[in-house]
C-alpha cells in the first residue's frame, strides 16, 4: 500500500521529464548515434570518448538530448518510462541537457557545446555516473531513490556524491575537478547555483583523495 502511494509523485515527475520541449537551431537538432547511444552531433567529440570510460554502458540505450523542459540543473539523467520496469541493461535512459547556460547577470548565456571540452566531458561523465548507479538498482530501489531525491536534501547529496565518485573511479577525476573549477572559480554562474554545487557535490579535495587511493 505504501509503495503504491510512493510511486505516484515519481511517475508524475518521470512523465514531465520525458516531455521534451523542442529546441531550435540545426546545431541543436542534428543527431548522431554510436551503437546504443544517440546524441547531438555538436557534442560528438565530448561524448564518444566517454564510451571508453564506461564500457559496461556501451550497449545500454542512452539518448542525450537538448531540452528546456526541466529547471534547477544543467543536465539530468533519468530512466525512460516504462523501461524503468525492466532490469539493468534492458532499460532506456535519457540525459537531458540545457542548450545554453544562464550566467551570473541572468542576461548573458553560453552555449553548452562551447564550454571547455574537459569540463563538458566531466559534466557528461557525472551524468553517466548516475546511469551506472541506476543500472545496479531494481524497480523499487529506483522508486525509493527518486522519491528521496525529490523530498530530501540528504538523499540529493548522497546521490550526487555517488555519481561523482563513480565517474572518478571510471577515470574521470580530473574532468570532474575541472567542472567544479569552471563553476566555482570562474564565478560566471549565479551565486545560488554555485552554492548548490558546494552543498550537494563532493569538494575537489574529496575527488583528489579518491584519485590518490
Amino acid at each position: 500500500m505504501i509503495k503504491k502511494f510512493v510511486i505516484s509523485p515519481l511517475l508524475l515527475a518521470l512523465v514531465v521529464a520525458c516531455s521534451h520541449e523542442p529546441v531550435q537551431g540545426p546545431f541543436l537538432t542534428e543527431s548522431k548515434s554510436t551503437d546504443a547511444w544517440e546524441y547531438p552531433a555538436v557534442l560528438k567529440e565530448a561524448i564518444v570518448p566517454l564510451r571508453s570510460h564506461y564500457p559496461a554502458l556501451r550497449k545500454v540505450s542512452i539518448k542525450f538530448a537538448f531540452s528546456r523542459a526541466f529547471s534547477g540543473a544543467v543536465m539530468q539523467a533519468q530512466p525512460q518510462w516504462p523501461s524503468m520496469l525492466r532490469p539493468g541493461q534492458a532499460r532506456r535512459y535519457q540525459i537531458e541537457m540545457k542548450p545554453y547556460l544562464l550566467l551570473r547577470d541572468e542576461q548573458d548565456t553560453l552555449a553548452l557545446h562551447r564550454i571547455p571540452q574537459k569540463v563538458l566531458i566531466g559534466w557528461l561523465g557525472h551524468e553517466l555516473g548516475h546511469i551506472a548507479d541506476y543500472e545496479n538498482k531494481g524497480f523499487w530501489e529506483m522508486i525509493d531513490l527518486g522519491l528521496g531525491y525529490l523530498t530530501s536534501a540528504v538523499s540529493q547529496r548522497a546521490t550526487e556524491q555517488r555519481a561523482d565518485s563513480i565517474a572518478t573511479r571510471h577515470g574521470l577525476g580530473p574532468e570532474i575537478i575541472a567542472v567544479k573549477h569552471f563553476i566555482l572559480k570562474e564565478k560566471a554562474f549565479p551565486v545560488s547555483y554555485r552554492d548548490k554545487i558546494r552543498n550537494l557535490y563532493p569538494s575537489t579535495d574529496h575527488i583528489e583523495a579518491l584519485l590518490a587511493e
